[in-house]
């Protein structure tokens, strides 16, 4: 009887966490700042200090970013307010390494989730020709390897501006996002307003002093038209931002983002997304207070799409056809089973069609997508 084969992806594999799903350390102190025991986030947020080490200093938006480090990826759920529930990733990067040709293929990339898009854009560049060659000089790996990049949330930004913005897609075979925001989510504004999103009795107002310093909240802001105002619908300023009290400056970065990542490309971008969740979607601004709406304004009249709970629907897809969509929250999308077939399902497929001599053995590497 013939052996049976099971497909493995040949390329080489990069994990990227969302916001707030890297572990993150403390040089001077020595100590970690995110990543705690799943107990030690209530003491992170009602007492402690550790909130205040998470800040981003002046310092630090000049550009001295050695004070702190990522380390890992969340090995733990973690209390994150505006993503209300951060998952570990173990499920996942296990699921990814058990299609992969070799365990060495796969890399978690963790990252300084306070800091912008572009700052971690630009370390993953390096990261990423770095794995890539090591990956194509392994006794398993293969000369014609290319990079898979799978993300979460703000691991897609990351992604899509390193592949769009920053010229990596000649190295990339496919970016594979899981409930990207790629034009925002509204749920940020509340968060830099009043500290909306939390889901324990934390105080707000430490919680947005810490959120109006970060840039990497800031990218998550939506950049499609969403404020409601009088009969028509608007696109968030800067100006509206700062009269919630948040940081005129990081919220005019943050949109310079978002129209780089719009002139990008997608053809490589496979996306999965949340679905049949209640998710902020537009809002109002009455009087220098934000209110939230669960629904669009279309032609039609008001529509609501749902999404995951953080992220609304129609700004996950990325402008494509999802690989797969999951009636789960934003957290829970990376851990279920059916997330995690979908993510294997799309490094293994071959695409349709007899093999040619030089195709080799069953896998991803050399262009066999069924996507492609």
């Amino acid at each position: 009887m013939a052996k049976t084969i099971t497909p493995a992806c040949a390329d080489a594999v990069i994990v990227l966490p969302g916001i707030m799903g890297s572990q993150l350390v403390d040089l001077d102190a020595d100590s970690i700042i995110w990543g705690l025991s799943a107990k030690a986030y209530v003491s992170l947020w009602t007492s402690g200090l550790l909130w205040q080490k998470l800040k981003v200093t002046d310092d630090e938006r000049n550009g001295k970013t050695n004070r702190v480090k990522a380390t890992s990826l969340l090995t733990a759920p973690a209390f994150a307010p505006l993503l209300r529930g951060a998952e570990p990733y173990s499920r996942l990067v296990a699921g990814i390494r058990a299609v992969a040709a070799h365990h060495d293929a796969v890399l978690e990339y963790p990252y300084d989730w306070r800091l912008p898009v572009t700052h971690n854009a630009k370390r993953l560049a390096a990261v990423a020709e770095q794995h890539l060659s090591n990956w194509r000089a392994h006794p398993h790996g293969s000369r014609a390897a290319k990079l898979v990049l799978v993300a979460h949330s703000m691991g897609g930004l990351i992604a899509r501006y390193f592949t769009g913005v920053l010229g990596g897609s000649a190295d990339v075979r496919h970016t594979l996002t899981i409930g990207t925001p790629f034009q925002g989510a509204v749920k940020t504004v509340f968060l830099l307003d009043r500290g909306d999103g939390a889901s324990l009795p934390i105080p707000r107002q430490r919680l947005v002093s810490l959120a109006r310093t970060l840039p990497g909240i800031y990218d998550l802001l939506p950049s499609y038209r969403c404020v409601q105002e009088g009969g028509a619908t608007r696109r968030l300023t800067p100006a509206d931002i700062a009269g919630l009290g948040g940081d005129i400056d990081l919220s005019i970065a943050a949109l310079d983002l978002h129209k780089a990542l719009a002139a990008v490309g997608v053809s490589d971008l496979r996306t999965m997304v949340g679905i049949e969740q209640p998710t902020m979607q537009g809002l109002r601004l009455r009087h220098g207070v934000a209110e939230p709406q669960y629904y669009v304004h279309e032609d039609e009249g008001s529509v609501d799409w749902r999404g995951d709970g953080t992220v609304y629907v129609q700004v996950a897809t990325g402008g494509v056809e999802p690989v797969s969509s999951l009636p789960q929250s934003h957290g829970a999308l990376v851990r279920t089973s059916e997330a995690i077939a979908a993510v294997r399902a799309v490094l293994t497929m071959r695409r349709l069609g007899p093999r040619s001599p030089e195709d080799g053995h069953l896998s991803c590497g050399n262009c066999l997508y069924f996507f492609a």
